[in-house]
């Protein structure tokens, strides 16, 4: 039995650790999984996340004595804060169930999704927010500890150009006053409706509480940037932009480190 499912990438718009609830926005990468089913007596054998992930699956649909050969094929760069695990489990997720020829509902596949993020330390609150986003597009502002969608709504068409800084490191979280402050008010933006004041608040909360870099955020709101930010826990930066501003955002951000250019994913795009 073979099967395959592809779950888009995102970047956030409020970073939902802080608060237990953030926004984030569907983006044109993807990843593609590929999976080839085969029997055997006690389960899965992989013991990583996607293992777990698998093992889940099996378990949620009442299956026995298979194990999955997983192959990943993505547009998006791991371990940076452009939910990679997210988009991975979403179309894990699918291709098992493409397989074995079943459906669930996107809320189950959401659940499982966050579910075993947590359980596999691989998210700090399930990023319940990042898996909406990345399998339904659009902007998808969610409370992460009940694991429900708050608001759903489309974003204008534009451009998404990430920043992977040069020697990228992620930094420990620290999470103070200031920044959960700064996120209730970015998070109430969201839900108005004002995503691209929202993004801006929380890139440069996040940036400052984290200690990132602000001059590529600086440097491509001059440049004609609709919203900047810290994408994930970072390092990388996400920044929407119009069209005919691509060009200058890509040569302001030329000398920080690899720029990657997508388009904004909206629901039924």
């Amino acid at each position: 039995m073979e099967g395959c499912g592809v779950s888009h990438g995102a970047l956030s718009i409020v970073n939902a650790v802080p608060l237990g609830r953030g926004a984030s926005l569907g983006v044109s990468l993807t990843t593609r999984v590929h999976v080839r089913l085969f029997s055997r007596t006690d389960g899965v054998s992989r013991r990583d996340f996607l293992g777990l992930l698998a093992k889940r699956v099996f378990e949620r649909i009442g299956v026995r004595g298979l194990d999955a050969e997983i192959m990943v094929e993505t547009q998006i760069p791991p371990g940076v804060g452009m939910k990679s695990s997210s988009a991975v489990a979403n179309a894990l997720i699918l291709a098992l169930l493409d397989a074995l020829g079943v459906r669930l509902e996107n809320a189950e596949t959401l659940e499982l999704n966050a579910t075993v993020s947590k359980e596999a330390g691989v998210s700090f609150t399930g990023a319940f927010d990042d898996a909406a986003a990345c399998l339904l597009g659009g902007i998808q502002v969610t409370d992460n500890t009940r694991r429900i969608i708050l608001k759903s709504y489309a974003a204008k068409e534009e451009k998404a150009v990430f920043l992977v800084p040069k020697e990228a490191g992620r930094k420990n979280l620290r999470v103070n006053l200031s920044l959960r402050e700064s996120l209730k008010t970015a998070f109430s933006l969201a839900l108005r409706g004002r995503y691209l004041d929202a993004m801006n608040l929380n890139g440069t909360a996040f940036a400052i509480a984290q200690e990132y870099a602000l001059e590529p955020l600086i440097a491509a709101r001059r440049a004609g940037a609709d919203a900047c930010g810290i994408t994930g826990n970072g390092p990388a930066y996400a920044a929407l932009v119009g069209d005919k501003g691509v060009h200058e955002v890509l040569k302001a951000w030329s000398g920080f480190g690899q720029v990657i250019v997508a388009d904004v994913y909206n629901a039924g795009d």
